[in-house]
């Protein structure tokens, strides 16, 4: 192509060669457009897709006992304050630690004092639960799960992602927790958080191959 003497078969080599190249490069080009699969966060599958997991009848429901200047906070903001609090703190954690933390997470999220208040004696109380009481003993063994990202394969070939606020084992079998407020379940459903937790235990059950149970805290 670049010297005019060159034989006009070695140009029709160079043109077919090049024909060739640019036609693969089309149809993987074609090809790569095409997802391999669908991805989805769990939030947005439980909040689009109606059809309710087999398992969501197991999970159990709840609450923390708020009461007063606790229920009339709940808020989107407050539910992440807590659940904020509840990722960092220890289990044995003291109420100056849980001070601290709520108070950088209430300035994070452009909190009041009296939300960082409220979400400590929230905490505090959830901490106190039997459920979070086995927890604490199950991570003195290290079979104790915070914040843990899970996926699981839907049976249409979706894969479904989320985080786990909390899971734990104890005799052979796995509790999985996912906190929620009560504004939070009034706004979309208990039925919709029961069915994701459903989906975390699923996946966990499936990653382990030990029986796994849900349970949805109303905080």
């Amino acid at each position: 192509l670049i010297v005019k003497d060159v034989p006009r078969h070695v140009i029709a080599d160079g043109r077919s060669h090049y024909d060739r190249w640019r036609l693969a490069r089309d149809d993987a080009r074609e090809a790569g457009a095409v997802a391999s699969m669908t991805v989805e966060p769990a939030r947005d599958w439980i909040g689009r897709d109606s059809t309710a997991m087999a398992d969501a009848d197991l999970v159990t429901v709840v609450g923390a006992g708020r009461s007063g200047e606790e229920a009339r906070s709940g808020g989107i903001g407050f539910g992440l304050l807590v659940h904020g609090v509840l990722a960092q703190a220890p289990f044995g954690a003291s109420r100056e630690t849980l001070d601290e933390l709520a108070a950088v997470e209430a300035r994070v999220l452009d909190l009041s004092s009296a939300e960082a208040l409220a979400a400590v004696v929230v905490v505090e109380r959830l901490l106190a639960h039997d459920v979070l009481v086995r927890a604490r003993a199950a991570d003195a063994r290290g079979a104790c799960r915070r914040e843990t990202p899970v996926t699981f394969t839907l049976s249409d070939g979706r894969l479904i992602e989320g985080i786990v606020d909390l899971a734990f084992e104890e005799g052979g079998a796995w509790t999985v927790v996912d906190y929620k407020t009560d504004r939070e379940i009034a706004a979309a459903g208990e039925e919709r958080y029961r069915r994701q937790v459903a989906l975390y235990a699923s996946a966990i059950a499936r990653a382990t191959g030990q029986p796994t149970h849900g349970v949805l805290m109303r905080v």
